[in-house]
């Protein structure tokens, strides 16, 4: 039931799909900071993409246009091999941890597949599900970032693929792309944050690994407590840690200012942490960055 999300093959392009907006770029790395050197956003008008974890619907013409046409913007529309960022909600992912080493591939793979579907909700027949060895917890024990994304919705989007006539050597859930321009921040932990309307995903790093994962649904009117919740969590287990240190944070398609962000984090932690500054990310980043945007830079950048 495992297939690697995740291949080998790194293209230096990437493309990230939401709801509201596409965005592409082509990106790479240099001493501790990211320099984009092309990209392009396109606002996406109608019900081009309605994005879910086990009902999809896109209007392949439509993205297929809009596709086409961010690509001709950021002047890469002769590139074929990509990375793509699949929209919020489409991917479902979770850091499983093991109280032993498996005998055997097979064993591991057993009891991933049974955690991966009490964890998401959906047997793993179902699922398309990509596991990844992350640094082990603060007790030694083992942990695997596992991610699920249903074998129907993906499909979809291997169809405007196809109909675009490009190779795609890697696919990730939209906070796992992010996750690589945050990676860039090599001093203490960082928090990113990916919201959209039905809440948001949290995940607090170390270096390149997640310490905590939470996909949390709510109303905008409960981010600041859920979001509380996360600090407080991260607190609680790792800040006795001499590394425990969240020293920034970085949040896209934010529904409120990050002054706000900032202050929660604040009440949890006892400190404020720093918003990341765009400049270590080769981007300006404000209210009106589109939702793709970070994904798009930050896909690309895994192949720098």
């Amino acid at each position: 039931m495992f297939a690697n999300l995740r291949s080998p093959k790194f293209p230096r392009n990437g493309l990230a799909i939401s709801e509201t907006s596409l965005s592409v770029a082509r990106s790479e790395r240099g001493q501790g900071t990211l320099r984009v050197k092309q990209r392009a956003d396109v606002t996406i008008t109608g019900n081009a993409v309605e994005a879910g974890f086990t009902d999809m619907n896109l209007d392949l013409p439509l993205l297929e246009e809009a596709v086409l046409e961010c690509a001709e913007r950021a002047g890469l529309a002769d590139r074929r091999n990509w990375g793509l960022a699949l929209p919020y909600g489409t991917a479902k992912f979770a850091t499983f941890t093991l109280d032993v080493e498996p005998k055997s591939k097979r064993e591991l793979q057993e009891i991933l597949e049974w955690k991966a579907g009490s964890a998401f909700g959906l047997e793993s027949g179902f699922l398309r599900l990509s596991a990844d060895r992350i640094s082990n917890d603060v007790d030694g024990k083992i942990r695997y970032l596992v991610t699920a994304v249903c074998k129907d919705v993906l499909g979809e989007y291997e169809e405007l693929v196809a109909r675009l006539g490009w190779n795609v050597g890697l696919i990730l859930p939209r906070s796992l792309a992010e996750s690589a321009v945050i990676s860039t921040v090599n001093q203490g932990d960082s928090l990113l944050l990916s919201f959209s309307a039905d809440g948001f995903n949290g995940m607090v790093f170390r270096g390149p690994d997640p310490l905590v994962v939470r996909n949390v649904t709510c109303s905008e009117e409960e981010i600041a407590d859920e979001l509380y919740r996360l600090v407080l969590f991260y607190s609680d287990r790792f800040g006795d840690d001499d590394r425990g240190i969240l020293t920034r944070f970085l949040a896209t398609g934010t529904p409120f200012d990050l002054e706000s962000i900032s202050e929660v984090c604040g009440q949890a932690l006892g400190y404020r942490p720093e918003t990341l500054e765009g400049a270590l990310i080769g981007m300006e980043l404000d209210q009106g960055s589109s939702e793709s945007a970070v994904a798009a830079v930050g896909i690309s950048a895994i192949a720098s």
